[in-house]
């Protein structure tokens, strides 16, 4: 939770985070299907935490997985892997033009 993107509309897509104690999964910033506001405001900073509060959190009970964000299926592909970093580089090849 800590290295991946929440969402296009949270600052940066990341979390602050702060040293021991810190949640490792969603699921721990959540309580009888409600988010943790405390909790929450411990790791989020400003606007964020309204942006977060306000996501939906599924009725099924479905435990917190790792979703890789560059395939469709969600998961871990070799040559998504180089496609993202080859998309990677050309943005930072843009950026210095």
């Amino acid at each position: 939770m800590w290295t991946e993107p929440w969402g296009s509309r949270i600052t940066n897509f990341y979390l602050r985070g702060g040293q021991g104690g810190r949640p490792r999964w969603v699921s721990q910033l959540i309580w009888d299907g409600e988010w943790v506001q405390e909790e929450v405001e411990v790791i989020v900073r400003g606007d964020d935490v309204s942006r977060i509060l306000a996501m939906p959190i599924s009725s099924r009970g479905l435990p917190d997985m790792l979703v890789w964000t560059h395939t469709r299926c969600g998961n871990y592909l070799t040559c998504s892997s180089y496609k993202c970093a080859q998309s990677m580089k050309r943005n930072e090849t843009k950026g210095q033009s």
